[in-house]
């Protein structure tokens, strides 16, 4: 008998657009401009949990000439406008139903947590393994830990991430990957049994 895999996802570009900082929700003129060119040379940084959040939040108040927690609050909107992708989050939900042992894994902030919790994102998964928790941006690498933490051999746990590096990487280690390119391809590969770990069913028609 094949044991059920454990799947183990990444977060942005993924299950969401992670575009979502950039938006431009029409309070700040140029954020999406500002933002990347405050926060994208410190990324690295914000990830591995060397800055926190409200580190990077006073350098752009710094630029845009505001308080602090002006644009604390306003990440906070911007996080409650993520884009999710219907067809894959549809399957993360039907897997959690039925009980399938699920991760999030990515390289992001240890608070990432925390500010997904409103879209009731940790409850769909067994654990979260972040970058900025464990000071690590290798995917690979946090792939492993979360397999180890949640008792799963490499060779049970697949990988869903949208940068194909990552996937060969984790392969590499002897775990299995599938390379997401797309929400509508994801779908169609469900639905041809290219994955292991998902049914049919667990795709919704949107």
């Amino acid at each position: 008998m094949v044991d059920e895999p454990v799947v183990l996802f990444d977060f942005g570009n993924t299950l969401a657009d992670e575009t979502w900082m950039t938006a431009d929700l029409g309070v700040f003129p140029e954020w999406p401009d500002i933002y990347r060119r405050v926060v994208w040379p410190l990324a690295s940084e914000w990830g591995l949990g060397r800055l926190t959040t409200a580190d990077i939040a006073a350098r752009l108040a710094d630029e845009i000439g505001c308080e602090t927690r002006v644009v604390l609050d306003h990440m906070i909107e911007l996080y409650r406008n993520i884009r999710f992708y219907p067809r894959i989050m549809a399957a993360v939900r039907h897997r959690r139903d039925r009980g399938g042992r699920q991760a999030l894994v990515t390289v992001n902030p240890a608070d990432i947590a925390e500010s997904l919790a409103p879209h009731g994102i940790p409850e769909l998964f067994d654990l979260i393994v972040t970058s900025g928790q464990e000071g690590l941006d290798d995917k690979a690498r946090l792939a492993v830990i979360a397999a180890r933490r949640l008792g799963a051999r490499l060779e049970q746990v697949i990988l869903i991430d949208n940068i194909e590096a990552n996937v060969a990487s984790f392969q590499a280690l002897g775990g299995r990957g599938y390379h997401f390119q797309s929400d509508e391809q994801f779908a169609r590969d469900v639905h041809a049994r290219r994955i292991p770990g998902f049914k049919h069913s667990d795709v919704e028609e949107v």
